[in-house]
This record gives structure tokens, C-alpha cells and sequence, in this order.
């Protein structure tokens, strides 16, 4: 045992080594006006409209808030826009809506240059909107958005461009950000590309020209890239910070021992080792903020398995009762998780329903209920059973680091109220495939996103033809609310439905909602960040600055 724990730190020192190695020498400091940002994989792909990385995305638009990277913004958006249903302009500077309200008219600033100097204009947006509407160029970018909202566009003159819709939105929240949320790409690189190549365009993606306040210098792949002012920015005196150095680094532990060597100057407790973390924090090294994320995780079920107990919706609730999810967010996850009350989450306070039911840690609840299904100790091996058969539940999980924990957490938890959990430990490419529906399992661990319009993200994932339901969940109630969400658009009618939503599922349970994400990051303890929202929204990466 001995030997096999010292040649398995030797092989952790190996991995460090080899993993911080990579980052060039050269390294930014506060002398340089350098920030460094970690990324966990090579970002790929920074086309705008062919990319789905998330750390493609921290180069593309910056880092948490939105802008600072190599493109802007049509229009700035905050959570607290969101919230308020307003939009600061940016890129367009304001709109206005003619033709009985069905026609949108946006006003482009005049002073936006591309990273070559060329002029933005309204043909860029023309040849974006384009190229996610003709199905030949394998845009997989805001196609969706576009389908439901965009009916026909035009240039008018170089800085203005018009949008009909095919849905009207009185307060026009809506319309305008499903026609805006885009990044642009430039026409004049494009103008001669034949349409099906533009998503292929290897130069373009490895470098693109943006307009934005930053532009790439230098990129090698698997470890670094690295952005630097753009000195024709329109907005003058942004950014503060003159270059950013994206850097690759994989593993947690290495990301970790890279910012405690001051390579790198922003790191996430979510994906460290906490009582390292915690153990920094307290030394006073770094400058910590937190706020709550847009994820959250729980268990999803499998209802195309027949013999799958789970599809009793009293065992369902039975779980649910069963979890101690302060135990898990508080010593489990060390304060880095929440329970989530509700399948709505606490970044929108607003939208959740007070009134729909909780499930608070009650194992005496459970036990009834599954008393109620019939199920009893009958051999008094501390297992209910039924039918002559053992109630268990099989649940497959990807195994490593804080998972491990929380496989056990739910281990002891069904076991105390009878239930015996079937765990099995699988790689992240089985489970993928299980999370799509296919196996012998039962339930299964997973993590999701919300947005602004949450009605759109639930029905993604639990109307019975929800692109993401793929585990056969139906309910007729369900589908029937989702439907009036989206042809309802008045905000407090929607919420009403949304309210609604959230009773449904809390009584049926498609989705047992466990805990939601609390963001930490620490920086080192020279950079000042601005602000940090109450929406959890960051001050952008342009607004960083040494002190």
C-alpha cells in the first residue's frame, strides 16, 4: 500500500511538471499589465457561429461578464437586465419598430472597426444572419432562435438593418434579444468563400478577426493563447488590462499548483481540492467572490426501462425525501453547492414559485411512501422488497475526486430508508451514452444549464419531443403548459405558466433537483475586479486592472 501510494504522488508530480511545463516562460505580471486566465482544454474552433466550447467562448466574448474578449456584443446584457427586461445598447445603439410593431429597425454605432481596420456595417450583419439561416453552411449557432423569431431582414443603408418578425413581443424583450444575442463575422473576409466552407475556414478559426477590444497575437495549440489591446477600439480607455494570456491546463491539482506559483491569476474552487482552497483562502493571498451559477445537478431517470421502480412517481418522491442535501452541500461539497428547493434556481428568486412543494430531509416520509407502494422489509436484511424482489436502484456514476463522495452520500442515504443503490463506476464516454437513455440503469447523475427564458430550457429537457428528453419522459400537463408559454408572451403570464411548471414537476418529479452550483473564484490578490453582481454577474475582463 505503501509503495503504491508513493508511485502514485510520483506519477502526480510527473503530471504537474509536464502540465505547467507547456505555459511559455514569459509569463504576464502586474509590470506588464498581463491577466492570465485558465482554461481547461484547447478552445478549438473560434468561429462564432460553428463553436460550442465553453472556454471558446472566454477567449471569443471574454470572461465572466460577457465582454472583454476578441468579439463585442450587439447589445450589453447583464442578469439584472434580464431581470429589469432592459438592454444597454452597444454595437447597436437603439432600435425602433415600425409596420405595427413587426418590424424591428437597429441602428449600428459608426466607429466599430474590425481587427484589419476595416469599417463594421450593416452588411456584416446582413452576411451573418445568412449564414445561420441557409441550411448549406452547417451553422449551429442561434438557427433555432432564428426560426421561431426571424421572418425576413435587410440592409437599409450601411448602418442600419431591419428585422420582420414572425411573433409579435409588446414589450419587445424577446424580439430583441433573440435577434441580437449573435456575434458577428466580417463580409469582407467571407465575401468570395463559398458558403458550405465558411464553417471551415482554418484560418479564420484559429485567428479570426474580431471587433472587439482585444485581438489574438499568438496561439499554440493545447496550450496557450494570448490576446492584446486592440488600439482602434471604439470605446476608448477600455480595456484596462493590455494583454490576456489564455492557458491550457487539463487537470485540477496543476491549475491550482500554476496559481499558487503566480502563473496564472484566477482560479475556481469548483473544480479544486477544497480544503487546499479553503486552507489559501484563510491566509489572506488571494481576494475571493461568489455568487450563484447557472448550473445545477440532480438525478435523472430512466422511463424507458419498464421494471425501472423509479416510475413510480411515490418512489420518486420517497427519494427525494430520502436526501440530505445539506448534508451533501455543506460537508460533502464543503459549502460550494446549495440545495436547489425547486427545479428553478436561486439566480432568478423571482421566478421561483414560493408556493410549490418541498421536499426537506424526512425519512419517515419516505418510508411511508414507499409502504405505500407496497414495499416492506419481508427477510429483515435491512432491505425493503416486493413481489419477492429486492427494491434497489441501479445508478452509474463517473468516478473520481468529489463524485466518489457523492456516490457514497446517496449509497447511505437510500440504504437508510431500505433501498439498496446498485453503484457502478463508468468512464465519461459510457456515461454519456447511458445519459442518453441507453443501458440497464435506473437513474442517473447529470448537470444542466438555465437561461433567462428557464420555460425554454425545462421544455429542452421534459416535453415528451424535447430535443433533450431522451430518457422517454411524457406528461400530457406538462406539454400543454409549455405550449402556452410560448405563445403567451405577456412577461407576467408567463410567469404565471412558469409557476405552474414548477408545481407539476415538483409533484411528478421527472427530475429529482438536488443542489445547485455557488460559484467561487479566487484571484490573485493584485487584480481588482470592479464590481460583482447580486445576479452573479462578473465585471467584464475589459474592466480588470492591477492595483
Amino acid at each position: 500500500m505503501i509503495k503504491k501510494a508513493i508511485k502514485t504522488i510520483t506519477l502526480l508530480t510527473i503530471i504537474i511538471v509536464i502540465a505547467v511545463s507547456v505555459i511559455p516562460n514569459t509569463v504576464g505580471t502586474k509590470s506588464d499589465n498581463t491577466f492570465r486566465y485558465p482554461l481547461t482544454e484547447d478552445p478549438g474552433s473560434l468561429n462564432p457561429l460553428f463553436s460550442t466550447s465553453a472556454d471558446a467562448s472566454s477567449v471569443m466574448i471574454g470572461g465572466m461578464g460577457g465582454d472583454g474578449g476578441i468579439f463585442d456584443p450587439l447589445i450589453d446584457v447583464s442578469y439584472e437586465s434580464f431581470h429589469n427586461r432592459e438592454f444597454i445598447p452597444r454595437i447597436i445603439t437603439g432600435w425602433d419598430f415600425k409596420n405595427d410593431e413587426s418590424t424591428v429597425v437597429y441602428h449600428l454605432r459608426r466607429d466599430v472597426l474590425w481587427h484589419d481596420n476595416s469599417k463594421l456595417t450593416a452588411h456584416d450583419m446582413k452576411f451573418t444572419y445568412d449564414v445561420i439561416t441557409d441550411p448549406s453552411s452547417g451553422c449551429i449557432q442561434y438557427v433555432e432562435d432564428f426560426n421561431v423569431w426571424v421572418k425576413d431582414y435587410r440592409i437599409i443603408d450601411d448602418y442600419t438593418f431591419e428585422v420582420d418578425l414572425r411573433m409579435r413581443d409588446p414589450y419587445h424583450f424577446q424580439s430583441v434579444y433573440y435577434t441580437t444575442g449573435i456575434v458577428l463575422l466580417p463580409y469582407h473576409y467571407f465575401k468570395d468563400v463559398p458558403m458550405d466552407e465558411i464553417g471551415f475556414d482554418a484560418r479564420f478559426n484559429q485567428r479570426p478577426i474580431g471587433y472587439g477590444p482585444y485581438k489574438i497575437v499568438d496561439r499554440k495549440v493545447n496550450s496557450y493563447v494570448t490576446l492584446e489591446k486592440f488600439n482602434n477600439y471604439w470605446n476608448k480607455g477600455y480595456p484596462k488590462i493590455d494583454r490576456v494570456i489564455y492557458k491550457v491546463i487539463p487537470e485540477a491539482y496543476p491549475t491550482w499548483v500554476a496559481f499558487k506559483r503566480g502563473e496564472i491569476d484566477l482560479v475556481d474552487r469548483n473544480s479544486l481540492y477544497l480544503k487546499g482552497f479553503n486552507d489559501y483562502v484563510k491566509s489572506g493571498k488571494m481576494t475571493v467572490y461568489d455568487y450563484p451559477s447557472l448550473y445545477f445537478s440532480g438525478f435523472r431517470i430512466n422511463f424507458l426501462k419498464e421494471d425501472n421502480p423509479l416510475q413510480d412517481n411515490r418512489i420518486r418522491q420517497a427519494v427525494m425525501y430520502a436526501l440530505d442535501r445539506d448534508l451533501l452541500c455543506v460537508v460533502v461539497n464543503e459549502n460550494t453547492t446549495a440545495p436547489l428547493e425547486t427545479i428553478v434556481t436561486n439566480r432568478y428568486p423571482d421566478r421561483i414559485n414560493p408556493n410549490t412543494k418541498r421536499y426537506s430531509y424526512d425519512p419517515s416520509k419516505a418510508k411511508s411512501l414507499l409502504s405505500s407502494a407496497g414495499y416492506k422489509d419481508r427477510n429483515d436484511d435491512g432491505y425493503l422488497d416486493k413481489n419477492g424482489k429486492r427494491l434497489e436502484i441501479k445508478f452509474p456514476y463517473v468516478g473520481g475526486g468529489a463524485q466518489d463522495d457523492v456516490a457514497e452520500w446517496f449509497r447511505a442515504m437510500m440504504k437508510d430508508i431500505g433501498i439498496y443503490a446498485d453503484i457502478e463506476q463508468v468512464d465519461s464516454g459510457r456515461w454519456r451514452e447511458l445519459a442518453d437513455g441507453k443501458g440497464d440503469w435506473d437513474i442517473i447523475s447529470v448537470s444542466m444549464t438555465e437561461g433567462p427564458f428557464i420555460a425554454d430550457h425545462l421544455d429542452f429537457w421534459f416535453n415528451t419531443n424535447g430535443l433533450g428528453n431522451t430518457c422517454g419522459y411524457s406528461n400530457a400537463e406538462l406539454d400543454s403548459l409549455f405550449n402556452n408559454w410560448k405563445t403567451i408572451l405577456d412577461p407576467d403570464e408567463q410567469k404565471r405558466i412558469l409557476y405552474q411548471i414548477q408545481d407539476v414537476m415538483a409533484e411528478d418529479l421527472p427530475f429529482l433537483y438536488i443542489q445547485q452550483g455557488v460559484i467561487v473564484r479566487g484571484y490573485n490578490s493584485g487584480v481588482c475586479r470592479l464590481k460583482s453582481s447580486p445576479w452573479g454577474m462578473e465585471s467584464s475582463l475589459m474592466e480588470y486592472y492591477w492595483i
